[in-house]
This record gives structure tokens, sequence and C-alpha cells, in this order.
């Protein structure tokens, strides 16, 4: 088994219930703090960061954007954020709301070139995100951006700074070495 996103302690009671009866030979974690958090699971744990991110490599390409803002963005977020099924969600959904609106006012008015990692571009969402319905979201937010429908790991190789509200994949970004600014919301 391998860790495929972050996890927060609050979130622990979910987690222990919902694999609370696992066991596996070998479990592949992030990091010291999560092979704690999954304590409760039989395994050997091996610490190797994100295992998805490791096959990955920055290429020097040339910047095409200035800012990339990785998108959190969650069906059930566009259709009902108070409910969402984790208690933090509608708090993620909040946040990714806010800061992609200053993002791109701020972006607009010193004209920068902002550009979106749409989550429907990430393999493991493909088939759980449509992107009609992300897209709308954001430009109901605010349209002053790009965005294309590539992988979100060539994105980054054309954007000079990546800004990740609480995004697994901007902390894979990060382990690769990437410029990443992390806003997150305070609880």
């Amino acid at each position: 088994c391998f860790q495929m996103a972050i996890y927060r302690k609050e979130q622990k009671f979910l987690t222990t219930k919902r694999l609370k009866n696992l066991s596996c030979d070998y479990f592949f974690t992030y990091d010291k703090w999560h092979t704690n958090y999954f304590n409760f699971i039989k395994s050997k744990f091996i610490e190797s960061g994100s295992v998805k991110a490791n096959f990955k490599q920055i290429n020097e390409e040339e910047k095409k954007y200035e800012i990339l803002y990785i998108s959190q963005y969650r069906e059930k977020n566009y259709l009902d954020p108070i409910s969402y099924y984790y208690n933090s969600s509608s708090i993620m959904a909040v946040n990714n709301y806010w800061v992609f609106n200053k993002i791109a006012q701020l972006c607009f008015s010193k004209k920068k070139k902002l550009c979106l990692a749409l989550t429907s571009n990430r393999i493991e969402k493909k088939n759980k995100i449509q992107f009609e319905n992300e897209l709308k979201f954001f430009k109901d937010i605010n349209d002053k951006f790009y965005y294309e429908n590539i992988d979100n790991f060539q994105l980054a190789n054309k954007s000079k700074l990546i800004i990740s509200a609480d995004s697994t994949m901007g902390v894979e970004l990060f382990f690769l070495g990437y410029k990443v600014l992390f806003i997150t919301q305070k609880k």
C-alpha cells in the first residue's frame, strides 16, 4: 500500500474508521508523522515521500505563467459545500474560493499570467471530477486565468511559482523542488 494524500490529525477518527481492518506487507508513507498517523494498520512502514511524485522530474522549460494555482475543487464543494463529507472540506472549499479570488485579483492588477492546475486533469481524479463543473466554479469566481488540458506536473514546469491552498499536489511539487507557496486555512 502507499499513501496517496496528505492527512490531518482532525481526520484521524474518519481514517481509522475507514481503514481499521487494513493489513498489508508494506505501507509506504510520506514521512515519520504519517507513519505514526497510520500506526493502527498492521504493516511494515517505509517512509518514501510521495510514491507518485518520486517518478516525476522537474523539466526546465520556458516559464509561460508567473503563478500556477492548484485547484482543490471537489464536485460536492460546488453542489453543496456545507454538507460535504469531511468536517474540514467545507472550510477547504471556502478557502479554495477565497485564495483563488485574491490571487486572480492580484495577478490581474499586476498584469501577471495566472494559470489554473485543474483537479480534473489529475489521473486519480479523472472519473470523479467533471471538467465543465470545475471550470464553471472558477470562472464564477474570476475568469481572468489560463488553463491547459495537460498533466499538472507538466504545467508546473511552465510556471515560476505554484500556490497551493491545501493540496497533495502542492506537497508533491514541493518534494520535487518546485517553488510552492502554501496558503492554508486557520482552524
